[in-house]
């Protein structure tokens, strides 16, 4: 059986009205909402063309269309199709991501007034790029009752073109919420609880992330949201394949260098859950720390007692619970990981005592703040 995740071929519909993969309607999940104003007002570049974009959003919410298409309306590139109209603002900006196969562009749904997120795939000719949207889009569209996780919201494909639209997260990611101090107990969980709880959801479906990090979670309102799920898998055949990000790989995979015959990859992503608590209530410099221990010469009693050494060190004052859960996650051995649900009850076990405890400590924002302002400098030329 393979662990890949089905993907139909053929023509994808935008927006399909009905789906045969269990999801719930729009109106059962709460999305995030941004409208054309409040985007276009925190981007100056726009503010001159907000009046262009709205009349192109008039104008092609009143187009009748047969099938699908990307074409252009007053210079700007609109998506038009049977149960969907959108208009692709012209923004690239730091929060729009670059990758070699893919960007993030932005784009207004006149229906609805609101701004949404485009995962346009690019110089997918070769292939390789094909196949990567096409896994992208059935993980999106396998995921879609998992709490957490942003919404998918559909998909079209256009002569060249082929693009993924999922809920846009105005607030950014967790990796710039903490990059320059560490969050206190109770906000660190309220962003953290709701990644545990997506984490044990795909566990239990028997799917991975492996590709787990501050970066790949989004900030909202109500906590935090999983995203970029091109390295999703099922799990039940086991997969060789090293992928992630190098700064988060776990020992296995620094130590197999391909040789074994396949990965635990949610006990992976149980690794990376204890990295990114470390980060969020730490420092980005502490998960250096940790890359350079696990990739030493050293012997894994050496490595154990270096690595736990180093939690101690960056979170002095931690609730006891949390700092353990950290250590456990942190195993060079992935069989005494805990399991994901796991983790999530220890960490609601937690949280009452947080309600009623103070926030981070001001000796624990001095200690980390020099760190972690190094660790952003130096993430600029490692593995991010």
């Amino acid at each position: 059986m393979s662990n890949l995740l089905p993907v139909a071929l053929g023509p994808v519909p935008l927006f399909p009205a009905s789906r045969d993969t269990g999801s719930m309607s729009l109106s059962d999940r709460r999305v995030s909402v941004t409208t054309l104003e409040s985007f276009c007002n925190a981007r100056p570049e726009l503010i001159s063309q907000i009046d262009r974009i709205r009349r192109v959003g008039a104008a092609v919410l009143n187009r009748h269309v047969d099938g699908e298409s990307i074409r252009y309306e007053e210079g700007l590139q609109c998506v038009l199709g049977s149960n969907q109209r959108l208009v692709l603002l012209p923004i690239d900006d730091d929060d729009c991501s670059r990758g070699t196969f893919k960007i993030c562009q932005y784009a207004w749904d006149p229906s609805a007034n609101r701004i949404i997120a485009g995962l346009s795939y690019i110089n997918h000719e070769s292939g390789v790029a094909e196949n990567k949207f096409r896994t992208e889009l059935a993980a999106y569209q396998a995921i879609q009752n998992v709490p957490n996780v942003v919404q998918y919201l559909g998909s079209v494909t256009s002569g060249n073109r082929r693009l993924i639209f999922v809920e846009y997260c105005p607030n950014g990611d967790l990796f710039r919420l903490i990059e320059t101090r560490p969050l206190a107990l109770r906000n660190g969980l309220e962003k953290m609880i709701p990644v545990a709880e997506a984490i044990a959801a795909l566990h239990r479906q028997g799917m991975a992330h492996r590709d787990l990090k501050p970066e790949n979670i989004l900030v909202t309102p109500d906590g935090a949201r999983i995203t970029d799920f091109d390295t999703l898998i099922r799990v039940e055949a086991g997969d060789r394949e090293i992928v992630g990000t190098p700064l988060y790989f776990a020992p296995e995979l620094r130590a197999a260098a391909g040789r074994a015959a396949s990965y635990d990859w949610q006990a992976i992503d149980m690794w990376n859950l204890g990295l990114i608590l470390l980060e969020v209530y730490g420092s980005s410099f502490a998960v250096s720390e940790i890359d350079l221990i696990v990739s030493g010469s050293m012997s894994d009693e050496t490595k154990s007692r270096d690595i736990c050494s180093v939690i101690s060190k960056v979170l002095p004052g931690l609730d006891g619970s949390v700092i353990s859960l950290i250590k456990e996650l942190l195993s060079l051995n992935p069989a005494q990981r805990p399991k994901a649900d796991h983790a999530l009850a220890m960490l609601q076990a937690v949280q009452p005592r947080a309600d009623r405890g103070p926030s981070v400590s001001l000796w624990r924002r001095i200690q980390t703040a020099v760190p972690s302002a190094i660790a952003s400098l130096l993430g600029q030329f490692m593995h991010r």
